[in-house]
């Protein structure tokens, strides 16, 4: 009974008739994605290399990170796995586009239960929480995104029995107001992208839905 519907061209879609038959928390659980599906921006999301650079520092520069080590580049695992960019023109595409970036391996590190714990974050919590900077920053440009999109992922910790997370107190109370334009995109669609080599997007299917052993137990 999985509503969400990935086209061979990546397009992806929600089958109506399979989503009135989801319960209110599956429903819940899939609300950013249906947002961002029905919305009127262009999103792409990417499952990349863990080592995939975000960012390459000025030579002899370092940052610092929380474990102590230090780095010239920053890489998508530094930045807990996933991460949304920001909304700019994509030329091979011709238009505005949100890209969102998955790494394919699992995620090493962990996060803050809300007991004060260390828990793991599986890569599918961590696609659900990008969804949810994509749905609330660029969709409803809702000033606290930022705990919204940890909202997003305890919705799915919580219907795959995963301990919840903590808000981030450097997130929780802050307004994240965005001054870009908003541009208005007669096309819109989510697609599924990948940096990968063509022979390595079979990984997409897992990726993108773990969804598949959510909606097996009944659980989206």
């Amino acid at each position: 009974m999985n509503p969400v519907k990935i086209a061979e061209d990546g397009e992806v879609t929600i089958d109506k008739k399979l989503y009135k038959k989801l319960n209110g928390e599956q429903k819940g659980v899939l609300t950013q994605l249906k947002g961002m599906i029905e919305g009127k921006e262009n999103f792409g999301i990417n499952i990349v290399d863990k080592d995939y650079a975000i960012k390459t520092l000025p030579e002899g520069t370092k940052a610092l990170l929380e474990d102590g080590t230090t780095v010239s580049v920053i890489t998508l695992e530094h930045q807990g796995g996933g991460m949304t960019l920001e909304k700019k023109f994509n030329g091979e595409l011709g238009k505005y586009a949100v890209e969102i970036l998955i790494q394919q391996q699992p995620y090493k590190g962990t996060v803050k239960g809300v007991f004060g714990q260390d828990i793991s974050r599986p890569n599918y919590s961590t696609m659900f929480h990008e969804f949810g900077h994509g749905y609330y920053k660029y969709i409803l440009n809702t000033c606290n995104q930022g705990c919204k999109a940890i909202d997003a992922e305890n919705d799915v910790r919580r219907n795959s029995n995963l301990p919840l997370r903590a808000f981030d107190p450097l997130l929780n109370g802050r307004p994240q107001n965005h001054s870009e334009p908003v541009v208005q995109i007669m096309e819109k669609s989510v697609f599924i992208r990948t940096l990968m080599k063509v022979e390595e997007q079979c990984f997409l299917g897992l990726a993108i839905f773990s969804l598949e052993t959510f909606v097996k137990d009944g659980k989206v």
